[in-house]
């Protein structure tokens, strides 16, 4: 009887166990059908998007692309998946990319401006920003390009456009002012017919009040418009003097005034001519190609996950600054930060969790810096800092406020679940003299040992 009952006991808890396994199996198989359609979902995002994204090893050979790179190539997905990046590189881009995968082993990343073949053999350029990662065991390369045609059809025409507005206006006359001259001063000025088009003011509004032209000048050209004049009358040679007006609408135009001086036969000045052209288009134009511009080179000059600077640029602003340390013998200090435990996010919650760290990462950093501070992308998780005109004592305590408030962030990769990030700091000051790459290394070093030393830290020089 009594081992009846432990039988019955031992079956009980095997009853119990073999739930328990069934119920973990259920578990296990659910976060499967989990990944798997959150897998599908980030795949049909990725192949919407507006960008071409691929993946391939240092060989060139392809392992992933989006559907928008098949469409801007002009290939099947079959098709495609049988060419190499170097099938559909023009020749005169070989030695640029050549040089751009030796920077990307460097530094981790590289963005630049290359030509592509299309199927049907017609090149097309494609701004592109590349980084190194993993695939499974493997270092490849992520990319992301875009098809830069109709930017660039945009720039040819507004460059031409510019020159055709340019040659237009400068070869025409919207109206002709005169100034009487006595005694080296201006007496009376007359405007003549067409003044109302390009100003808004008829010839009687300026007979009425002779110092109309004089208030519609612009305010901050009206120096440099009376000053002009000045140098008209004392008998100068003058270059023709593009400065602004209020239109009588209140609108600001632009406008190009070139002075033909009249003298008697004694040489003295008599009067000039005032030749206005209205060039409003065409400086907007200009205003429009150098802001395009600016962004371009705002582009190539920053982490566009990050919006910090990348690590191009770093190098260029780094040797700046010790230029300026070893002239004048000022401080300079530079931290260099890595995340704890970034790659556990990666693989915990995914790439797009792990790009909403590192974004969030700079936006603290910046708030953080002073006006006169700089902070880089270094490379993956690494980042970079400035300090110019720091002691290594002022920068620990900017390091400090840095670790501590990337400590306050609070991350919800998944719903119930709250993670910190914590990072490892390395610092130090420049020694005047000293090579920029051993400056770097050296703070690399601390860096390491902030790691060695338990993470979550700030490591300087004693």
């Amino acid at each position: 009887m009594k081992d009846q009952s432990k039988t019955k006991q031992v079956l009980i808890q095997e009853l119990d166990s073999l739930r328990q396994k069934i119920a973990e199996f259920e578990q296990s198989e659910t976060e499967q059908k989990q990944v798997k359609e959150t897998m599908i979902s980030l795949k049909r995002l990725i192949d919407a998007a507006p960008d071409s994204i691929t993946v391939h090893d240092f060989d060139g050979n392809f392992i992933y692309a989006n559907q928008k790179t098949f469409e801007i190539h002009g290939y099947s997905r079959e098709e495609f998946s049988a060419a190499t990046l170097h099938d559909i590189d023009v020749p005169e881009s070989k030695e640029l990319i050549t040089s751009r995968m030796q920077q990307i082993l460097e530094t981790g990343e590289a963005s630049f401006e290359v030509s592509h073949f299309r199927k049907d053999g017609i090149t097309f350029p494609l701004m592109v920003h590349a980084v190194i990662g993993n695939w499974g065991e493997k270092k490849v390369i992520f990319s992301v390009a875009r098809d830069m045609t109709d930017r660039k059809r945009a720039e040819e025409a507004l460059k031409e456009s510019e020159g055709r507005y340019k040659r237009l206006l400068e070869s025409v006359t919207d109206y002709i002012y005169t100034v009487q001259v006595e005694d080296g001063r201006p007496v009376a000025t007359a405007h003549g017919l067409g003044c109302a088009a390009v100003t808004g003011y008829t010839t009687e509004d300026y007979q009425v009040d002779p110092y109309l032209w004089h208030r519609m000048v612009y305010a901050q050209d009206r120096d440099i418009v009376t000053e002009h004049a000045a140098r008209v009358i004392a008998g100068e040679t003058t270059a023709a003097l593009e400065h602004r007006i209020v239109h009588r609408d209140g609108s600001i135009r632009w406008v190009r005034n070139t002075p033909v001086p009249h003298y008697d036969e004694h040489r003295c000045l008599v009067a000039y001519d005032g030749l206005i052209s209205n060039i409003t288009t065409r400086k907007r134009a200009e205003e429009a190609l150098e802001e395009s511009e600016k962004k371009y080179r705002e582009l190539s000059i920053t982490d566009n996950l990050t919006n910090l600077y990348n690590s191009r640029y770093f190098y260029n602003q780094l040797k700046m600054e010790i230029d300026r340390v070893n002239r004048y013998g000022q401080s300079l200090t530079l931290l260099l930060l890595d995340i704890d435990g970034f790659k556990a996010i990666n693989d915990n919650y995914g790439h797009i969790e792990g790009d909403q760290v590192l974004w969030r990462l700079g936006q603290v950093v910046k708030g953080c810096l002073r006006q006169t501070d700089s902070a880089y992308r270094y490379g993956g998780e690494e980042f970079t800092i400035l300090l110019p005109m720091t002691t290594s004592e002022d920068g620990a305590v900017i390091a400090e406020r840095i670790r501590a408030e990337l400590k306050k962030e609070i991350f919800s990769p998944v719903s119930g679940k709250h993670i910190y990030i914590t990072v490892s700091i390395g610092l130090a000051q420049y020694k005047p003299q000293e090579d920029m790459k051993a400056f770097v290394h050296r703070v690399d070093q601390l860096m390491y040992q902030a790691k060695k030393n338990g993470k979550d830290r700030v490591c300087a020089e004693s």
